[in-house]
């Protein structure tokens, strides 16, 4: 007897009464009786390997056997951090994909998934810079290695930025400079508001009079104007700035952009005290020459021989 099995079964045995009597397919005996056999046949089993990488799994994996013409799956997951990177099906690329199914199976394969390491996740930063007035537009914003200038809706953004805790500096001339950290979890928005520097407006006087400030305070923001106007006391002229202002300009503008001093130089008024006598041969005058304002004169008058003094007169 020869057992001949159909396309994707393969032979089994010969059993008897259900007792096996041979396992081979071409069964030989001699007859002495009657006699009833069965050719035993079962669908073929193949083997799939599947085998992954490092940084993920495939499932089912190992040796997975299949019957003939049946449908075989195997999901393919990368672990966290990790991507698929390419997929193998009995040594031939398919690409990455998560997932594979053999049609109709009819003979051994193999399936190989590899993984490689997602690049880091990055995100967007955006800062909006204002003062007490609003925007700042061209302030500069130093975060994660770069310098960038504020715009004119006073934005900065910096892209591709990684996850972790970040300094930044906001600077901008006339302002105090602003530091800070930002946790980068996602897309952040850090909002900034600078601080004018302030400064002080020392006066100082030389001589006798007064100085005003306008407008007066103790304290001026940076880029701020100051009128300043020196007065002198009665008797005592202005003759002008030193320090951080110069000139006699009266009154005069300062701009502040620091602390300032400024000092008035007052000079007291002099006279000239002219004295003559009359007639000349009439005597001699003494006390006559330069006096500051408010000193007291004391002129003499002393006659000469056959003279008397008369009166002082004048113009």
């Amino acid at each position: 007897l020869v057992a001949t099995a159909n396309e994707g079964y393969e032979f089994v045995n010969w059993t008897e009464n259900g007792v096996q009597v041979s396992a081979n397919a071409a069964y030989s005996f001699t007859v002495t009786a009657n006699r009833t056999l069965v050719a035993n046949f079962r669908l073929k089993t193949y083997t799939i390997t599947a085998t992954a990488g490092g940084g993920g799994n495939i499932n089912p994996a190992g040796n997975v056997n299949v019957t003939h013409g049946s449908d075989q799956s195997f999901a393919i997951t990368p672990d966290e951090g990790y991507n698929v990177e390419d997929v193998l099906i009995d040594g031939e690329s398919v690409g990455p994909r998560t997932s594979y199914t053999f049609t109709g199976v009819a003979s051994d394969h193999t399936i190989h998934a590899s993984f490689s390491l997602l690049p880091p996740p990055t995100y967007t930063v955006t800062f909006n810079v204002s003062d007490n007035q609003g925007a700042v537009q061209g302030a500069s914003v130093t975060f994660y290695g770069e310098t960038k200038a504020t715009d004119a809706q006073g934005k900065a953004v910096f892209t591709g930025v990684l996850a972790g805790n970040r300094a930044y500096t906001v600077s901008k001339t006339g302002y105090n400079n602003a530091t800070g950290n930002v946790n980068v979890d996602g897309d952040e928005t850090v909002d900034v508001i600078l601080t004018k520097k302030t400064y002080t407006l020392t006066t100082n006087v030389i001589g006798q009079g007064t100085v005003t400030k306008n407008p007066n305070r103790p304290t001026y923001d940076h880029g701020e104007g100051v009128q300043l106007t020196a007065t002198p006391d009665e008797g005592w002229d202005f003759t002008g700035w030193s320090g951080d202002l110069s000139g006699t300009a009266n009154p005069a503008n300062i701009t502040m952009d620091s602390n300032k001093t400024v000092t008035a130089t007052f000079t007291i008024k002099k006279y000239t005290i002219a004295a003559s006598a009359n007639p000349p041969a009439g005597g001699t005058v003494t006390g006559a020459g330069s006096y500051n304002h408010g000193d007291t004169v004391n002129l003499v008058a002393n006659a000469n021989e056959g003279y008397e003094f008369v009166n002082w007169t004048e113009n």
